[in-house]
């Protein structure tokens, strides 16, 4: 919560998104990423702009290998769910790559993601358990 405030403060800065392909599986390089941000401080960005950054660097890491994965399966839908997905900049992000590949994105509409949408279903189990 601390990183997704102080990146709303931020502008993600132009950074290679590292993937990497180990045994035939994506893996987004996390220490690809942090050595990126680190040289981004030693060159004196701020930190608004390398919270920014780093969520940039996992929203569209993560999309990209998903995209890989669903063109792959031959799947045309792509979700974000979770806690994560109440960050409005990582949802954007993931969005917007999963578009520009031409393939739909998927998000939540009227139940929300996170705990809020887990206490949902608990109520709707709990319900139909009463009914049983």
């Amino acid at each position: 919560m601390k990183l997704e405030a102080l990146a709303s403060r931020g502008k993600p800065l132009p950074v290679p998104i590292p993937i990497v392909n180990t045994g035939g599986v994506l893996v987004l390089d996390t220490v690809a990423a942090f050595r990126a941000l680190h040289r981004l401080k030693e060159e004196g960005a701020r930190p608004e702009d390398l919270a920014a950054t780093a969520q940039d660097i996992l929203a569209r890491g993560l999309a990209r290998i998903a995209i890989a994965v669903a063109k792959a399966q031959k799947i045309s839908h792509i979700g974000l769910t979770g806690g994560v997905a109440v960050n409005f900049a990582i949802a954007q992000a993931v969005k917007e790559e999963v578009e520009e590949a031409g393939l739909q994105f998927l998000s939540h509409q009227k139940i929300p993601p996170g705990d809020g949408g887990l206490s949902f279903g608990q109520l709707v189990q709990l319900a139909f358990e009463q009914k049983g």
